[in-house]
């Protein structure tokens, strides 16, 4: 198993996703942006979850 790697600056990346997607709740297309977020990350399943959870 290999362990990943993480980038610096990665926390604050995620803390923005969560308030990009959370700025406009009514916004229909905050799903694509927070979509579009994780992937840039290149987030896991873990922090998906986590972020989607907080978003939500």
């Amino acid at each position: 198993m290999t362990i990943p790697v993480r980038r610096p600056g990665r926390a604050l990346a995620r803390l923005k996703a969560k308030a990009r997607a959370s700025v406009h709740p009514a916004d229909p297309a905050w799903p694509n942006r927070l979509t579009e977020d994780l992937r840039e990350l290149d987030a896991d399943w873990r922090e998906s979850a986590e972020v989607c959870a907080d978003a939500a």
